[in-house]
C-alpha cells in the first residue's frame, strides 16, 4: 500500500510548492505593488494647438490630451494665437509660439500651463521651436534687411540665461528643425538652389542633417525622380534616431503630388506612408510605434501605426487601414502641431 502511494507523493509535494509560491507572490505584490511606470506604457500625452471661438473672434490656444482621449485640458487662453507646442525632453515643460504681444515670439511654460513667460523679443517672427536639450531650444527666425527678400535662419537659445546664437548659415532659408532624442544631430530643411521659371521664383529645397550647433551640414539623399520643384516640410526623427519621416511635395510642372515618407538611415530604404495633400504636421509617440499626425479638412488628430510589422505590410495594404482618429475630443475645430510626451509620473 505504501509503495503504491509513493508515485503520487512527488506530485502532491510539487502542487503544494506551487501553491505556496502563488500565495507568497500574492502577499508580496499586495505589500510591494509593481509601479505601472515600470511597465510598457502605451498611453501618452499629446500637446497641440486648436481653435476656440469667443464672440466674433477666433484664436488658437495650446491644449493637451491623452492618446486615449482622456485628460483634455486647455493650457493657454490669450488674445493672440498660441501655436506650435513642443515638449521638453523630460516632458516637464512646453515651448510654444505666441502672438499675444503683437508678433510671433517663443514662450515656455510648465506642462500644466503654469509659469508662462516669453523667451524672445524680436521685431521679426520667431517660430518652430524644438528642444535640443533640457535647457536649449532651436527655433526659426525671420530676418528682413532693407532691399532684400526675407529669409529664415536657425537660432539656438539657452532657456535659463537667454543666450542666443545663430546656427546654420548654409544652406539658406532653413526651417522645420528637429533634434534626435539621443542628441548630437539636427535635422532641417533648406534651400539649395533658386531658379526662375517663366519669371517665377522657384526654390529647390533639400533635407539636411548637421550637428546641433549647425556645423557640417550634409544633404539627406532622398530624391528619386526628376522634378521641377521639391518642397519638404516637417522632417522628424524617430525616437531611436534610426529613421526620419517627412512630407514631400513634388512638382512636375503641369501637376504635382504630396506624400508622407519614411526613410531608414541604416538601410537607406524609403517607404511612402501616405499619399495625401491633407497631412499637416507630424510627431512620434514616445515609444516610436505610432505616428501622430493632423489630417483632413479641417485637420484632426490621427494615429498611424509605424511599427516594424505595419511598415512591412504597407506595400501590400492601404496605409489608412492602420490609421485611427484620436476621439473623442471636446473640440470640433482645426487641430494642429502635435507634440508627444510620456504620461507624467505621480
Amino acid at each position: 500500500m505504501a509503495s503504491s502511494f509513493r508515485p503520487y507523493l512527488g506530485q502532491f509535494l510539487f502542487y503544494m510548492l506551487c501553491l505556496a509560491v502563488s500565495i507568497g507572490g500574492f502577499f508580496f505584490l499586495a505589500r510591494y505593488p509593481l509601479d505601472p511606470l515600470d511597465l510598457p506604457e502605451k498611453n501618452y500625452r499629446i500637446a497641440f494647438a486648436s481653435e476656440f471661438k469667443e464672440g466674433d473672434e477666433t484664436n488658437e490656444d495650446i491644449c493637451v490630451v491623452h492618446s486615449d482621449g482622456a485628460g483634455f485640458r486647455r493650457l493657454t487662453d490669450t488674445s493672440g494665437d498660441d501655436t506650435m507646442p513642443a515638449f521638453s525632453p523630460d516632458g516637464s515643460r512646453i515651448a510654444f509660439v505666441s502672438e499675444r504681444d503683437g508678433n510671433k515670439e517663443i514662450y515656455v511654460m510648465h506642462a500644466d500651463g503654469s509659469n508662462q513667460r516669453r523667451l524672445t523679443d524680436f521685431v521679426g517672427d520667431d517660430s518652430q521651436p524644438c528642444w535640443s536639450s533640457g535647457d536649449e531650444i532651436i527655433f526659426v527666425r525671420m530676418l528682413t534687411e532693407p532691399g532684400t527678400e526675407s529669409q529664415t535662419d536657425l537660432f539656438g537659445l539657452t532657456v535659463s540665461t537667454g543666450a542666443l546664437q545663430q546656427l546654420a548659415k548654409t544652406p539658406t532659408n532653413e526651417s522645420f528643425p528637429d533634434v534626435a532624442r539621443s542628441g548630437g544631430y539636427l535635422l532641417f530643411t533648406g534651400v539649395k538652389d533658386v531658379r526662375y521659371i517663366r519669371g517665377k521664383r522657384v526654390e529647390e529645397q533639400r533635407l539636411y542633417t548637421a550637428t546641433v550647433s549647425g556645423k557640417f551640414p550634409e544633404e539627406v539623399p532622398v530624391l528619386e525622380k526628376k522634378t521641377v520643384q521639391n518642397v519638404f516640410r516637417n522632417p522628424t526623427f524617430s525616437p531611436d534616431g534610426r529613421a526620419i519621416v517627412y512630407q514631400w511635395f513634388r512638382s512636375y510642372g503641369s501637376h504635382g503630388d504630396e506624400s508622407l515618407w519614411w526613410l531608414n538611415f541604416s538601410t537607406h530604404s524609403s517607404i511612402a506612408l501616405l499619399d495625401s495633400p491633407y497631412v499637416r504636421e507630424i510627431a512620434f509617440s514616445p515609444d516610436g510605434q505610432q505616428l501622430v499626425l493632423t489630417h483632413g479638412n479641417p485637420p484632426r488628430l490621427y494615429e498611424l501605426d509605424v511599427s516594424d510589422k505595419a511598415l512591412g505590410e504597407m506595400a501590400r495594404s492601404d496605409p489608412r487601414e492602420n490609421m485611427k482618429c484620436l476621439v473623442p475630443l471636446p473640440i470640433d475645430r482645426v487641430t494642429r502641431h502635435p507634440s508627444c510626451a510620456p504620461l507624467p509620473r505621480n
